[in-house]
């Protein structure tokens, strides 16, 4: 079987997008926080690639025993591969990735932390190369070849109803789900960014302590976030996007360099910053050097929903000092937090 070798790739918006904006008109998607997958199933074995291509199915024993025997030979689905906590009702972006790194407690991880494939397109079926095909009606062979699939192989919801996918955004972000995918119901599967696919992240605004930057104090590149955990410890929560010249040039005059003590704030970061602290796994991943701060500013950043275990999963946007609070006025470090 020919293998699609390159996925669909949705492009960034900032506004969600109405539903006659594309051809066909519009269907809306959760957005998943997990891997981007292709699983292939051909002459009885499964295969699972990354959106870069890697193989990933060494990595997912515990899908790959349930998926093969669900799909004929000569499948293809398009998908996003995640990992549920059954303890915290979620999806984990972490324990999907500690699976990289596992080794011989990988088994363990699988159990804790089962793997689950979230299906949203069908590119090939029974050796029938469907890409041509209008997503309406690869969706519509996707729905009849699931049906009746075991729980750990799921049908992405879809909907064309942008109200209803902006209530799926509220009830469903607890469970992980960062914002919507946008599709347009009447084109093929195009590879790349030509695809027609949109995503839309649910933003909000928030706060944390600076603790370390990259780049210079007089021209800070990136700052590193923090929150104190309830034994007064600056926790590391996430690492900014490149600073704006704007941005940059107001914070620089307020970062000094760390005081032993200062308002009772530990300040425990290793220099340089492990990569697995930025949540960083597996061969390619290097430490972050850094230049350690006084955790006495404090910082107001935007960012998506994708939060776990006290961490930005993707890096916030700083936006201005607010030198009206303190360090003990920013949210606490939880690591059970969702």
């Amino acid at each position: 079987m020919a293998v699609p070798v390159e996925v669909a790739v949705a492009v960034p918006v900032n506004e969600l997008p109405a539903p006659t904006s594309c051809a066909g008109r519009c269907v809306y998607e959760p957005k998943w926080d997990g891997w981007r997958t292709r699983a292939i199933v051909d002459e009885g074995r499964l295969t699972v690639r990354s959106r870069a291509g890697r193989r990933l199915e060494r990595y997912l024993p515990d899908l790959a025993r349930v998926v093969q025997p669900a799909l004929p030979d000569g499948t293809c689905l398009d998908g996003e591969v995640v990992a549920w906590s059954a303890e915290r009702e979620r999806t984990d972006f972490g324990a999907l990735q500690r699976r990289l790194v596992a080794g011989h407690s990988l088994n363990s991880i699988a159990v804790e932390f089962p793997a689950v494939l979230v299906a949203f397109d069908l590119l090939t079926l029974a050796g029938d190369d469907l890409r041509p095909l209008p997503l309406r009606e690869r969706r519509r062979r996707l729905v009849d070849l699931l049906d009746g699939a075991p729980d750990r192989l799921v049908l992405c919801p879809q909907t064309t109803s942008i109200t209803e996918a902006q209530t799926w955004v509220d009830a469903m972000g607890p469970l992980g789900i960062e914002g919507l995918v946008i599709k347009p119901a009447g084109s093929p599967y195009r590879a790349g960014r030509r695809s027609g696919w949109r995503k839309w992240r649910a933003v909000t605004t928030s706060e944390a302590i600076v603790g370390g930057l990259t780049g210079s104090r007089a021209r800070p590149d990136t700052l590193l976030l923090g929150r104190l955990d309830l034994d007064g410890r600056l926790r590391l929560a996430g690492q900014t996007t490149h600073l704006p010249a704007a941005v940059a040039a107001e914070i620089a005059p307020l970062l000094h360099p760390p005081s032993v003590g200062r308002q009772h704030i530990q300040h425990p970061w290793p220099q340089p910053l492990p990569a697995g602290w930025l949540g960083r796994w597996g061969g390619q991943a290097d430490p972050l050097p850094y230049r350690q701060t006084d955790p006495t500013l404090v910082v107001e950043v935007s960012a998506d929903r994708a939060y776990e275990h006290g961490r930005w999963r993707h890096n916030p946007r700083a936006l201005r000092a607010r030198l009206d609070l303190s360090p003990f006025d920013v949210p606490p470090f939880r690591w059970d937090e969702p």
